[in-house]
C-alpha cells in the first residue's frame, strides 16, 4: 500500500492532537533508534490527485504544525510517496544519524522569516535610456535590499543562532533561527525596524527550520 511520509522528530511525539492527514487519512507513525517517523497509509497513489492541490498541501502542512508544535521537525518534502511502510522504514535506518544529529541540533530552534519586497519593480529596459543604466538600478535595488536585510540581522542579532538569505524575483528572503523561547522577541524588534519606503516587509513564523537542515 503506497504511503505518504510527512515528517521525522524526534522520538516521543503524542498522535493526539495529530489531525487526519491528506484526503482525510488517518496519521500514524513509527519509531526508529530514537527517531519517529509520522506517515499516512493511501489506498492508492492516485488519491493525491483526486482533490485540490492546494487543499492536499494545506492539510499536509497542518499535520507538519501540529507535529512542530511539539518539537523540531524535519518535513518531507510535498508530496513523498513511497510504495510501502517498508521503504519508508529502510530510508529511516540508513539515515538515523543524519537526523539524529539535525534534530538534536535543531531541538528548541525555530525559523523565522522575514520577506523583503519592492514595492515597484525596476523600470524595464524599455523605460531606461540604455543597458548600461538598465543594469545600474538592478545593482542598485539589490544593494538596497541587502542593506535592509542586514539592518534586519543586526536588530535581532541577539536571538539569532544562524542566518541565511537569499534573493527573490521580488526582493530578498531572510531566515534566522531562534530559540523557542525568544521567538516572541524576535518577532517584535523585527516589527519595530523601519526600512525605505520603496520596500514592503513581513515577518512571519515560527516553521520547522528546514532553511538549517542538509538535504538527506
Amino acid at each position: 500500500m503506497p504511503v505518504l511520509a510527512y515528517c521525522i522528530s524526534e522520538a516521543g511525539i503524542g498522535l493526539d492532537a495529530v489531525p487526519n492527514g491528506v484526503v482525510g487519512a488517518r496519521v500514524e507513525s513509527f519509531t526508529g533508534p530514537g527517531l519517529q517517523c509520522f506517515f499516512s497509509e493511501l489506498d492508492k497513489a492516485e488519491a493525491l490527485t483526486e482533490q485540490p492541490a492546494r487543499q492536499a498541501a494545506m492539510e499536509f502542512y497542518r499535520v507538519l504544525q501540529e507535529v512542530f508544535r511539539q518539537g523540531a521537525i524535519i518535513p518531507f518534502r510535498f508530496p513523498t510517496v513511497v510504495s510501502d511502510n517498508s521503504e519508508l522504514r529502510r530510508h529511516l535506518q540508513e539515515h538515523a544519524a543524519e537526523y539524529q544529529n539535525a534534530l538534536e541540533r535543531l531541538r528548541e530552534m525555530v525559523q523565522m522569516e522575514i520577506r523583503i519586497t519592492a514595492r515597484e519593480p525596476v523600470a524595464s529596459k524599455e523605460g531606461v535610456s540604455s543597458g548600461k543604466e538598465y543594469l545600474s538600478r538592478r545593482r542598485d535595488r539589490a544593494q538596497e535590499l541587502e542593506t535592509a536585510a542586514e539592518k534586519f540581522r543586526q536588530a535581532g542579532e541577539t536571538w539569532i543562532q544562524e542566518w541565511r538569505q537569499r534573493p527573490t524575483q521580488q526582493g530578498i528572503r531572510c531566515f534566522a533561527l531562534v530559540h523557542r523561547d525568544f521567538q516572541r522577541n524576535f518577532i517584535e524588534r523585527a516589527r519595530s525596524e523601519t526600512i525605505p519606503a520603496i520596500f514592503a516587509m513581513r515577518v512571519s513564523g515560527p516553521w520547522p527550520a528546514t532553511e538549517f537542515i542538509k538535504e538527506v
